[in-house]
């Protein structure tokens, strides 16, 4: 149920699910994904295109430089 992927900028790490396009995350994930914002302070993403990835990167490079 662990996100896909762990992207580290700008000395911060952001965890990443990755879903064909129109998918989304089974429950088994979507639990996973709660204990790890809720209990870890984790924040995780769920993309299903190359526009989305652009916008999680681009709000998460905000002020980084």
């Amino acid at each position: 149920g662990a996100p896909d992927q762990l992207v580290m900028l700008g000395g911060k790490h952001y965890w990443v699910e990755c879903k064909a396009p129109g998918k989304t995350p089974t429950k088994m994930q979507y639990r996973e994904h709660l204990r790890m914002t809720t209990l870890g302070g984790c924040t995780v993403y769920v993309v299903s295109s190359i526009e989305e990835v652009d916008a999680m990167l681009k709000k998460e490079m905000r002020g980084v430089e």
